[in-house]
């Protein structure tokens, strides 16, 4: 796909990860030399302001987005950017907190639960963007989310 006179897109790999999870590598190239790699990737079946249809592939996602970060920087968007997008921040970030929290546990050998705010965590996401996390079911969702993550860490 060209963008302009020098500067052009070429889909390098396409793959189904998941029946609904899709990760493709894009070469971006400006007057024909290769400037960038970038990786997409994709989930198909969460629709607009409701929590995905699969939660199960939220954990891909978030063991996907972990390796890419390696690569360089992650930008999350949907289609108006608040919503689902605001949702998978919200939640990647409880589970950045739950991961910390588990490997302070394991070095102190102790056992402190898990105390964050997925309240704050939300509000300091509106702050930041209006409309971030754009229905009740979605916000619903990122709470069971954090509940399920850290039951699964932690008990």
């Amino acid at each position: 796909m060209e963008i302009d006179s020098d500067i052009s897109l070429i889909l390098e790999k396409e793959s189904i990860v998941f029946e609904n999870l899709v990760i493709r590598t894009i070469k971006i190239y400006k007057e024909q030399k290769e400037i960038r790699e970038v990786t997409q990737i994709q989930l198909l079946n969460w629709p607009d302001h409701v929590k995905p249809l699969d939660s199960y592939l939220i954990y891909h996602l978030i063991d996907f987005v972990d390796k890419g970060k390696t690569f360089g920087p992650v930008i999350v968007h949907c289609s108006a950017g608040n919503g689902r997008t605001g949702c998978f921040i919200a939640i990647y970030n409880i589970v950045q907190c739950l991961r910390l929290l588990k490997e302070v546990n394991q070095e102190l050998q102790q056992n402190i639960k898990p105390f964050f705010s997925v309240f704050n965590i939300c509000r300091r996401l509106r702050e930041q963007r209006q409309g971030v996390i754009s229905s009740s079911e979605q916000y619903k969702f990122v709470y069971e989310f954090a509940a399920a993550y850290s039951q699964k860490l932690f008990f």
